[in-house]
Protein backbone atom coordinates (compact mmCIF):
# COMPACT_ATOMS: atom_id res chain seq x y z
CA UNK A 1 0.00 0.00 0.00
CA UNK A 2 2.82 2.43 0.77
CA UNK A 3 4.41 1.91 -2.62
CA UNK A 4 1.09 2.64 -4.36
CA UNK A 5 0.65 5.80 -2.28
CA UNK A 6 4.20 6.91 -3.07
CA UNK A 7 3.60 6.26 -6.74
CA UNK A 8 0.41 8.36 -6.73
CA UNK A 9 2.04 11.08 -4.65
CA UNK A 10 4.93 11.24 -7.13
CA UNK A 11 2.55 11.48 -10.10
CA UNK A 12 0.59 14.26 -8.41
CA UNK A 13 3.73 16.20 -7.53
CA UNK A 14 4.78 16.10 -11.17
CA UNK A 15 1.53 17.63 -12.38
CA UNK A 16 2.29 20.74 -14.40
CA UNK A 17 1.31 24.10 -13.03
CA UNK A 18 0.32 27.17 -14.92
CA UNK A 19 1.87 30.51 -15.67
CA UNK A 20 0.17 33.87 -15.70
CA UNK A 21 1.79 36.92 -17.22
CA UNK A 22 0.61 40.45 -16.56
CA UNK A 23 2.12 43.60 -18.07
CA UNK A 24 1.94 46.51 -15.62
CA UNK A 25 2.70 50.02 -16.83
CA UNK A 26 4.80 51.05 -13.81
CA UNK A 27 8.44 51.03 -12.72
CA UNK A 28 9.70 47.70 -11.42
CA UNK A 29 10.47 49.18 -7.98
CA UNK A 30 6.86 50.32 -7.55
CA UNK A 31 5.48 46.94 -8.61
CA UNK A 32 7.90 45.19 -6.21
CA UNK A 33 6.74 47.43 -3.37
CA UNK A 34 3.07 46.62 -4.03
CA UNK A 35 3.67 42.91 -4.53
CA UNK A 36 5.52 42.66 -1.21
CA UNK A 37 3.22 44.96 0.79
CA UNK A 38 1.30 42.03 2.25
CA UNK A 39 -0.61 44.13 4.81
CA UNK A 40 -2.40 45.87 1.92
CA UNK A 41 -3.22 42.81 -0.23
CA UNK A 42 -6.91 43.08 0.66
CA UNK A 43 -6.98 46.54 -0.98
CA UNK A 44 -6.32 45.17 -4.46
CA UNK A 45 -6.85 41.40 -4.35
CA UNK A 46 -10.57 40.50 -4.22
CA UNK A 47 -9.84 37.06 -2.70
CA UNK A 48 -7.62 38.17 0.21
CA UNK A 49 -9.34 39.31 3.40
CA UNK A 50 -6.18 39.72 5.47
CA UNK A 51 -2.47 39.02 5.00
CA UNK A 52 0.65 39.38 7.10
CA UNK A 53 4.18 38.21 6.50
CA UNK A 54 7.68 38.01 7.86
CA UNK A 55 9.21 38.76 4.46
CA UNK A 56 12.57 37.01 4.64
CA UNK A 57 13.81 33.63 3.48
CA UNK A 58 12.40 31.05 5.86
CA UNK A 59 9.79 33.55 7.08
CA UNK A 60 6.07 32.82 7.06
CA UNK A 61 3.16 34.43 5.28
CA UNK A 62 -0.35 34.05 6.66
CA UNK A 63 -3.42 35.09 4.73
CA UNK A 64 -7.14 34.67 4.87
CA UNK A 65 -8.84 33.94 1.58
CA UNK A 66 -12.52 34.30 0.84
CA UNK A 67 -13.34 32.01 -2.05
CA UNK A 68 -17.12 32.13 -2.23
CA UNK A 69 -17.47 28.56 -3.45
CA UNK A 70 -15.19 27.22 -0.67
CA UNK A 71 -15.72 29.81 2.07
CA UNK A 72 -13.18 31.74 4.08
CA UNK A 73 -10.06 30.05 5.42
CA UNK A 74 -6.54 30.85 6.66
CA UNK A 75 -3.48 29.63 4.81
CA UNK A 76 0.15 29.78 5.75
CA UNK A 77 3.25 29.42 3.64
CA UNK A 78 7.01 29.73 3.93
CA UNK A 79 9.22 31.99 1.82
CA UNK A 80 11.75 29.74 0.09
CA UNK A 81 13.69 32.42 -1.79
CA UNK A 82 13.71 36.19 -2.13
CA UNK A 83 15.77 38.11 -4.68
CA UNK A 84 14.70 41.75 -4.40
CA UNK A 85 13.43 43.37 -6.58
CA UNK A 86 13.16 40.47 -9.03
CA UNK A 87 11.50 37.44 -7.49
CA UNK A 88 10.19 35.63 -4.47
CA UNK A 89 8.92 32.09 -3.94
CA UNK A 90 6.63 30.76 -1.26
CA UNK A 91 5.29 27.31 -0.62
CA UNK A 92 2.33 26.35 1.49
CA UNK A 93 -0.43 23.82 1.80
CA UNK A 94 -4.12 23.56 2.48
CA UNK A 95 -5.05 21.13 5.23
CA UNK A 96 -2.17 18.68 5.43
CA UNK A 97 1.07 18.98 3.40
CA UNK A 98 0.79 15.66 1.58
CA UNK A 99 -2.73 16.38 0.32
CA UNK A 100 -2.51 19.77 -1.39
CA UNK A 101 0.80 21.64 -1.56
CA UNK A 102 1.27 24.74 -3.67
CA UNK A 103 4.34 26.72 -4.68
CA UNK A 104 4.06 30.24 -6.07
CA UNK A 105 6.93 31.92 -7.88
CA UNK A 106 6.61 35.65 -8.51
CA UNK A 107 9.06 37.04 -11.07
CA UNK A 108 9.24 40.71 -12.02
CA UNK A 109 10.97 41.56 -15.25
CA UNK A 110 11.36 45.10 -16.56
CA UNK A 111 10.36 45.35 -20.22
CA UNK A 112 12.14 48.68 -20.68
CA UNK A 113 14.16 51.26 -18.74
CA UNK A 114 10.96 53.19 -18.11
Amino acid sequence: MVSIWNEHQQKLSLMPGWTTEIVINAPQARVWHRATDFANYQNWNPFIVNAKANFEEGGKIYFSEDLQQFGQHWLSAKFLAIEAPYSFIWEGYLGVPFLFKVRHTFTLEALSNH
